[in-house]
């Protein structure tokens, strides 16, 4: 719960009590709380904003306040001290405590690296390329990519929202999943670390680009905790949106595109790899490409290192950054943060490259030494030969990428321990049995020492 939240529910549940024990309305002790209830009321409305996870609180103080100016009485809402008042008031902060618990507005870890971080938006097209998830023809392939900088500290620009055009991002998610907008509009109250726009760091330093794909599906803020303290450690970050393979992605006139629904079966490890080459390959290409362009921009100039690019990403996109490092000799460094081996075969006359490959305990697929019960396999989709078939040619490529990775960090997580997906509740750490912070704070520490050894 946010400062005020938490003074609203505190204020709230003392004068209600105060009530229910038959204190006198007119007594000094609760005629302050009130003035003091009503004063929170309205700063938490200005400041922090409304949010639907507070309505039981919002009831509790409107209930509380027309009670002691006479509006209501206690007699006409049967709040005598007995059970039906107990019962009222315990359900009652129950759940004011419980939604805004398990919904939070929650914040980021300070980035611990002399840099504060800046973030600006693209909206980029690639015209050399037809859009293939589509229907229409002419529709040429197009991406939003966030842009993650060093900037000198005490910058006064204004705190980046987490998601960038929530409003427009809400109603797209509401018209894909039927999920009322209102019911994720706290989503909007989340600030980060990052400052829109600001001026990139002073002084003659230039500094390594990293590209960074998100998993499959996932979005580009949702490892913002991870880029936000790379970049503060003095690395400029390119984080893509792999349109139409990402959760939803928003382009600034309003349009989106939603997740494709034509996945590959898990089985069919061709159409993954073709996924690679022909897609979000041929996206780190483009990016690959551009940085030319945006190192020649007035904003950057002199500030990008284009001797020192590597490519990161997680999961499928982490496979995608391992097939660009050695296909490309622009790329000096890559990080696979748990991806699967999807993606053509290593190269056996590939040039030398720091890779960094993380996995985690949890394990994939390929480290499965029993076939998994019957619940397991039908989520999966597979039989139980389907099953050993895909392990064992998983293995296969899995042996070829230890032979190719410099570095090797095993990380005491979950998959998805790399991105921001156990902040969004507390439910989703506990269930997992994970140490949020702590695993942000090991993944990137390792992350960070890897960047700067190899740059």
């Amino acid at each position: 719960m946010r400062i005020f939240e938490l003074a609203l529910f505190s204020i709230s549940s003392l004068t209600f009590i105060l009530l229910l024990a038959r204190i006198q309305k007119n007594c000094r002790l609760v005629r302050t709380l009130a003035f003091l209830l009503m004063g929170i009321f309205l700063t938490h409305f200005l400041v922090e904003g409304y949010r639907w996870q507070m309505i039981p609180t919002y009831f509790m103080a409107i209930t509380t306040i027309l009670i002691i100016y006479r509006k209501l009485s206690i007699n006409q809402l049967q709040l005598r001290l007995k059970w039906k008042g107990i019962t009222a008031f315990v359900v009652i902060s129950v759940f004011s405590l419980i939604l805004p618990v398990l919904f939070p507005v929650f914040s980021f870890t300070i980035p611990t690296g002399p840099y504060d971080v800046g973030r600006s938006s693209l909206h980029l097209t690639d015209y050399s390329r037809e859009e293939t998830f589509t229907e229409e023809s002419g529709d040429y392939r197009e991406l939003m990519v966030s842009i993650s900088y060093p900037i000198d500290r005490a910058s006064h620009h204004p705190s980046a929202s987490y998601i960038e055009n929530a409003g427009t991002f809400l109603k797209a998610i509401n018209k894909e999943t039927g999920i009322p907008t209102f019911f994720l509009q706290y989503l909007k109250e989340i600030q980060t670390n990052g400052h829109e726009n600001a001026a990139i760091a002073k002084g003659e330093e230039s500094f390594p680009v990293i590209i960074f794909s998100h998993g499959f599906p996932g979005t580009r803020f949702m490892y913002t905790t991870l880029i936000e303290e790379v970049v503060s450690q003095g690395f400029v970050v390119i984080s893509i949106d792999h349109s139409y393979h990402s959760s939803l992605t928003v382009f600034p006139d309003g349009k989106s595109a939603y997740l494709d629904d034509k996945i590959p079966s898990p089985l069919d490890l061709k159409a993954w790899d073709e996924l690679i080459a022909s897609v979000w390959g041929k996206d780190h290409q483009f990016i690959l490409d551009f940085l030319e362009d945006l190192a020649s921009d007035p904003f950057y100039k002199g500030k990008l290192d284009l001797e020192r690019i590597g490519v990161m990403g997680h999961s499928f996109g982490g496979a995608t950054a391992f097939q660009t490092l050695i296909q490309d000799d622009r790329v000096k460094l890559g990080i696979n943060m748990d991806g699967t081996f999807f993606g053509e075969k290593v190269r056996t006359d590939a040039q030398y490259k720091p890779f960094l490959w993380m996995t985690v305990d949890a394990g994939q697929i390929s480290d499965q030494t029993e076939t998994p019960d019957k619940n397991t396999l039908k989520m999966l989709g597979m039989t139980n030969e389907e099953f050993v078939t895909l392990s064992k040619e998983l293995k296969n490529r899995k042996k070829q990428f230890e032979t190719y990775a410099s570095d090797m960090v095993q990380i005491n997580g979950t998959h998805m321990s790399f991105s921001d997906y156990y902040l969004f509740s507390p439910y989703l750490a506990i269930s997992d049995k994970v140490n949020v912070h702590q695993q942000h704070q090991m993944i990137s520490k390792n992350i960070v020492e890897f960047l700067k050894d190899n740059f």
